[in-house]
């Protein structure tokens, strides 16, 4: 299985982004925060790349996108996974669709071959299709039906920060980038930025992929 890759640049698939902090050795990932109760990405997918906008979930662990922002057909790395259909129950809607395979990037850091769910069908999810085109699922690997690696799997597998810890800054600014961010990295990274918030080390008690409340300057 490939692994993620760091792009400093354009490369000649189409892929662009900003590096990962390599004096932080962390990830950091603007958000759209849409009142405080939605939380948006951009990502991309593919190859030449196709750039979506992706719900950040904490309560689910799989990655999906509508079918009109992603077109498999129009990537040379999607691999379609036959015969094997997901079904997404939420607590409010329902999503189906097909696993497939194909290049996934978050800023500068790519997986190639990204488990996903290719979405045929959306039922009772306010917002897709308008404010976003799926969902960055960032729960327990353990909850994910499919047969692949969830996104955080990937990560914590192939990355330089281990074991892997995420983290939101949530600023409540109604714009990209308006200081709101997800960032991956070490336990300890993000731990530095935590006793800002709380004022001494954020307790995990064993648990491998800790959620802690961050607050760090926006570069």
């Amino acid at each position: 299985r490939s692994g993620p890759v760091e792009k400093d640049a354009t490369d000649d698939k189409g892929h662009r982004g900003a590096p990962a902090d390599e004096g932080r050795r962390s990830l950091r990932l603007p958000l759209w925060d849409i009142f405080d109760l939605l939380y948006i990405a951009s990502a991309k997918f593919g190859t030449p790349a196709q750039e979506v906008r992706l719900l950040v979930d904490t309560g689910s662990s799989n990655l999906w996108v509508g079918g009109r922002s992603y077109d498999t057909s129009a990537s040379s790395t999607a691999v379609s996974l036959p015969g094997f259909e997901v079904q997404m129950l939420y607590g409010q809607g329902e999503v189906s669709g097909f696993e497939v395979q194909d290049t996934f990037c978050l800023a500068a850091v790519c997986m190639e071959s990204q488990s996903l769910v290719k979405v045929t069908a959306v039922a009772g999810i306010s917002g897709f299709g308008g404010l976003f085109d799926g969902l960055l699922g960032l729960a327990f690997p353990a909850l994910s039906g499919m047969r692949g690696q969830t996104v955080l799997e990937e990560l914590a597998d192939k990355m330089p920060f281990r074991p892997l810890a995420f983290g939101l800054a949530l600023r409540g600014a109604y714009t990209m980038g308006g200081g709101s961010m997800l960032l991956f990295g070490s336990p300890s990274e993000l731990d530095s930025h935590a006793h800002r918030v709380v004022g001494r080390s954020a307790a995990r008690s064993g648990v491998e992929l800790p959620v802690l409340a961050l607050d760090f300057e926006v570069e």
